[in-house]
């Protein structure tokens, strides 16, 4: 089962960015680093997982494993879950949940061809040969 939460966490870890954070949710990031960190420090395969999700963040197996690490975490330990869980909606909470000024787009790893990013669309999106164009 893929848990939507441990995935966004995942991304995450992985790619440290906080820098859009207000400094309610920078803290609660930074304290879901200290927890994850401690967790992983009981397990050498664990510790090893995340830093090398960390260096390497745009590599897909890094994250599965740092993602199978957490996982494991979770199910074996409530508190640690509970906790988890707790902070990272800490975190999505000062992200400007509502508030568009609030809102950050990043891409990391390599990209070819267009990107496009959203916040909240009303309306169809047709991605066109020429560009893109909205209803």
């Amino acid at each position: 089962m893929d848990d939507p939460v441990l995935t966004a966490i995942v991304s995450a870890l992985a790619g440290g960015a906080v820098a859009e954070l207000t400094a309610g949710s920078r803290a609660a990031f930074k304290a879901l680093v200290r927890l994850v960190r401690r967790k992983a420090a009981e397990h050498p395969d664990a510790e090893n997982a995340l830093l090398r999700a960390q260096q390497e963040p745009s590599d897909e197996r890094r994250l599965a494993e740092l993602h199978a690490m957490l996982t494991t975490a979770v199910l074996n330990d409530r508190a640690f879950a509970a906790e988890l869980h707790r902070l990272w909606h800490e975190v999505r909470a000062g992200q400007g949940a509502g508030d568009t000024s609030q809102t950050s787009n990043t891409i990391s790893g390599s990209v070819s061809g267009p990107v496009v990013q959203a916040r909240d669309i009303h309306g169809g999106v047709h991605l066109g040969v020429k560009g893109i164009t909205h209803d």
